[in-house]
């Protein structure tokens, strides 16, 4: 490892730059998708290699690069809540009681599309992954005093913090609110309420997971991606980053704020 980054211009997975040498391992090994986290390992980049029939399709679109699609952080929002919420319905006949999805104020609505047509509820917490972090907090904590009080079985285990993902899940939907997947447009996403914040290792995992559950049907990611726009509706959307740089830089941010 070295701290200095020589091999992309921003150890960032929202710019593209910076998944070139993983692209290029990608490639050597025929990967149906490669995974690359930020430093700190919350934020995450995700591509997926194009069917030969796609290539035709995404020819102009800037988000391919050498075979490989490179989702966008709502992209990858969409698609976790889609395959979070299906597949927890499907394994258990339904979903549980008082669920939701949180995303922030500025993330893709069509995230919120999926959770109604699931029946579940969506949160949207400020800008910002420590609010929904705040949230799960006091989700977790409100749920086991009041498990406490009822002398609930699962308190047995002396601490929420020893509840495995599933006996958290009947506590909350229990006792209070079950979120199942939080998401933000900026490429973090959470699935449980393990940590309190964006988690590119778990999220990673997931990413694992469905690719190889559509691989199954025949079906990249980004085929999957077309049938839920096709399901709930089109999302386009456009990013402008401003950068402000130096001490004439802040002037300009503190003018304009």
């Amino acid at each position: 490892p070295d701290g200095g980054f020589p091999t992309c211009p921003k150890p960032n997975p929202e710019e593209k730059a910076a998944l070139t040498e993983a692209i290029k391992q990608a490639n050597a090994a025929g990967a149906d998708i490669l995974i690359a986290t930020d430093p700190d390992a919350d934020r995450i980049g995700v591509g997926v290699r194009l069917a030969p029939d796609e290539h035709a399709d995404t020819a102009a679109d800037p988000a391919v690069k050498d075979g490989y699609y490179l989702l966008t952080g709502n992209q990858q929002l969409v698609l976790l809540a889609d395959y979070i919420l299906s597949q927890l319905a499907e394994r258990d006949g339904g979903l549980p009681p008082n669920s939701l999805i949180a995303k922030t104020l500025v993330s893709t609505d069509l995230a919120r599309e999926i959770a109604d047509a699931h029946g579940v509820m969506t949160v949207e917490p400020l800008v910002g992954f420590k609010y929904l972090g705040e949230k799960l907090a006091l989700y977790a904590d409100r749920a086991w005093q009041a498990a406490r009080q009822n002398n609930d079985p699962l308190c047995k285990t002396g601490a929420y913090i020893r509840l495995t993902r599933r006996q958290r899940m009947e506590l909350l939907s229990r006792y209070g609110l079950c979120c199942l997947f939080g998401g933000e447009e900026s490429y973090g996403s959470l699935v449980g309420d393990y940590v309190k914040d964006k988690d590119a290792i778990t999220v990673g995992a997931m990413f694992v997971e469905m690719a190889g559950f559509y691989r199954r049907q025949g079906k990249t990611l980004t085929r999957r991606l077309d049938e839920i726009h096709r399901a709930y509706g089109y999302a386009r959307e456009e990013t402008i980053s401003l950068q402000y740089e130096g001490a004439s830089g802040n002037d300009i941010i503190r003018a304009i704020m």
